[in-house]
């Protein structure tokens, strides 16, 4: 079985059934609607199923999310939902990239705009966290959603938090502080 270290969200019930795949969370992750259980909890001092990996717990947001480490070639941060990197829109149908620009999507390393208006509840403590995860040992970093950052992706997820901070989003689903 393969392992998605993921929280249970709308895209992880596709995940789980497409690829067979089991899914393991961070400790504290809840399931929402119909969403497959979690069959697994991971923390910061959990063994990752792959060498030289470890795991950064972002806290700062409601629903907490890892990124991981991946220590080889310079350092490869992966992330989830919070940082982003979409090269083109040309796999994407005309609907999709409409709808997506409309959420706020756009092309470049950025902070997904949904992630931040519905889970992030603290501000300063997701500044905090994202400052916390610029320091890791990394050179390039891989999203699951978009592509690859292929060298001085400090700079680019330093310019796209910047960006995303400054226009001061609010929470949508209340605090949790």
């Amino acid at each position: 079985t393969m392992s998605a270290l993921t929280n249970i969200l709308i895209d992880d019930a596709y995940t789980a059934e497409r690829f067979g795949c089991e899914l393991v969370g961070l400790e504290g992750t809840q399931a929402y609607h119909d969403m497959p259980p979690v069959s697994g909890t991971f923390d910061e001092d959990s063994v990752l199923p792959f060498a030289d990996a470890r795991a950064f717990d972002r806290q700062g947001a409601s629903i907490s999310e890892a990124a991981i480490v991946w220590e080889r070639n310079g350092g490869v941060l992966i992330t989830s939902d919070a940082l982003q990197h979409y090269v083109d829109w040309r796999f994407f149908s005309w609907p999709s990239v409409l709808v997506h620009r409309i959420m706020g999507f756009g092309a470049g390393t950025i902070v997904g705009p949904m992630w931040h208006r519905f889970l992030v509840a603290n501000e300063t403590e997701a500044r905090k966290t994202f400052e916390m995860l610029l320091d890791l040992p990394f050179t390039h970093a891989l999203g699951l959603h978009g592509g690859f950052v292929e060298g001085n992706a400090k700079a680019a997820i330093s310019a796209a938090i910047s960006r995303e901070m400054a226009k001061g989003r609010r929470c949508l689903i209340g605090s949790v502080e």
